[in-house]
């Protein structure tokens, strides 16, 4: 067998050595960039936290003194502690969402589950929100059973994160469309909002950690929620996309792999259109 001259597995040697000295740098900037984005994240959230804070304790104080004119007032008082105390929440999930993605791993642990049952049991939670909020809704779950290997626990917050983000962005358009089939040995979930939508230059974005989107959105959100949901669904050995039409509509796909355990069992039809 003929072998190479010396000089030419030197060069080899060197364009390999080179190339992983690049891969290795391009990695190093990768995480230098996300520890930065986390970094700042932490320290913005810990700062927003004292404005609701303070809030807080100065309405409730208004209150515990009574200093307030009527009924009417007293209302809004109160009305503007629960809003504010909701806000506090959303930020104390998304750091607790932080101290979760940067633990060692996601712990996964599967067993066949009815995703059915877990969907309504979610969606359950959500009726007097949106009933509230004067969004209509349109349901489309089928009767039967739906077994799938899955961590139940993590799957009801994917879908959580996915309907609070529908929520959150696609308010304006008073619509939650929230569909489950079954396809080819995958089940597949899709969640819709009539908001104003996602630029397509973003929706490759949108699950990357801590990415906020454009500036009017910013304010609204952490870029953990979707980032938390791709991981779950991923760990799964499923995938998530984004379709998004600018003030028409967005959907939020989520395709996770089925698992077949004997006869379908009619389950409890409670549908709301």
């Amino acid at each position: 067998m003929k072998m190479k001259p010396a000089h030419d597995e030197i060069h080899d040697l060197t364009e390999h050595f080179n190339a992983m000295a690049l891969r290795i740098h391009e990695q190093v900037n990768q995480i230098h960039d996300q520890e930065t984005k986390r970094k700042a994240l932490v320290s913005n959230l810990s700062h927003d936290l004292k404005t609701p804070l303070t809030n807080i304790l100065g309405y409730a104080e208004t209150i515990n003194q009574g200093m307030y004119k009527d009924e009417a007032e007293l209302h809004a008082y109160t009305q503007l502690i629960f809003r504010q105390s909701q806000y506090m929440e959303r930020l104390m999930n998304t750091l607790f969402n932080i101290s979760n993605l940067d633990s060692l791993g996601m712990n996964v642990t599967k067993k066949p589950t009815n995703i059915v049952g877990l969907l309504r049991r979610t969606l359950a939670d959500y009726i007097p929100m949106l009933d509230h909020k004067g969004i209509k809704t349109s349901i489309s779950i089928p009767d039967q059973v739906v077994i799938a290997e899955v961590d139940g626990q993590l799957i009801d917050r994917a879908i959580r994160n996915v309907i609070d983000n529908a929520m959150l962005h696609g308010a304006s358009g008073k619509y939650l469309g929230i569909q489950l089939c079954e396809q080819k040995g995958q089940v597949i979930m899709a969640i819709t909002d009539r908001g104003s939508g996602i630029l397509e230059e973003q929706q490759k974005l949108i699950f990357e950690r801590f990415f906020q989107g454009s500036q009017e959105r910013k304010n609204e959100g952490f870029g953990i929620g979707l980032s938390l949901v791709q991981e779950i669904v991923e760990a799964h050995h499923g995938t998530i996309h984004v379709k998004s039409e600018r003030n028409v509509e967005t959907t939020f796909v989520i395709v996770l792999p089925r698992t077949d355990h004997g006869d379908q069992a009619k389950a409890p039809k409670s549908d709301r259109k």
